[in-house]
């Protein structure tokens, strides 16, 4: 079977809703078994601490692509994942998402990376609130004009003009619905207003996925 990019997608949000449902915050022994999963478990050699040199929010989103055949079809795992690679080598950053030279380290091309009108550049799409869908991870935030923080698409909400994310190493509502840091949802009033995005990542189901199904190697 070859999954559309669509349904690879929202396996992609259903895993980070069911990871972010085990209520984890962002302590030492919570979070590692994410720098497990995508290979940077040398980046915490030493042991986690709760700073800036351990950002962890794309690690955490590469971590759950990881995770989708397990919410493609009901009561069965298949499998179908994230390249390892691409976790790896292009989610621990957003720096890395928005680096060709990090999708050639993986040994695949590059997706579409889409952007605001307003930051518009020769080459790169543009990034508008009705592209967004469900799991799709994106980069949002100042200070770096690729953005400062990966996130992953909950809902879009047109009529407010806001996204709902789940979230790696960041404060919002955890699993237990305190507010606090760690895996967190940010809906409702604390919903990303559209205009804090800096770039949305368009994966290609056969280029950045392997699927086992389809005979992958």
């Amino acid at each position: 079977m070859t999954y559309q990019i669509e349904k690879l997608l929202l396996a992609w949000r259903f895993a980070a809703l069911a990871e972010w449902g085990t209520h984890v915050t962002d302590e030492p022994g919570n979070v590692e078994h994410f720098f497990d999963a995508v290979g940077w478990n040398f980046h915490i050699k030493n042991g986690y601490q709760n700073n800036e040199k351990f950002a962890w929010c794309g690690i955490f989103a590469g971590a759950m692509g990881l995770e989708i055949g397990h919410y493609l079809e009901p009561g069965q795992c298949v499998p179908v994942f994230l390249d390892p690679d691409v976790a790896k080598f292009a989610f621990p950053s957003t720096r890395r998402l928005v680096s060709a030279g990090k999708w050639a380290a993986a040994g695949v091309s590059p997706p579409t990376i889409l952007r605001p009108l307003k930051n518009h550049e020769p080459g790169l799409g543009f990034l508008s609130l009705d592209l967004l869908k469900p799991g799709m991870v994106c980069t949002v935030g100042n200070g770096k004009k690729h953005g400062t923080h990966i996130v992953i698409v909950d809902k879009i909400n047109p009529e407010s003009g806001t996204v709902d994310t789940i979230e790696g190493n960041a404060h919002g509502e955890l699993g237990d619905g305190s507010w606090g840091e760690g895996v967190v949802r940010r809906r409702g009033e604390h919903a990303r207003p559209f205009e804090e995005f800096r770039r949305a990542i368009l994966l290609d189901a056969g280029e950045h996925f392997d699927d086992l199904t389809r005979g992958d190697l």
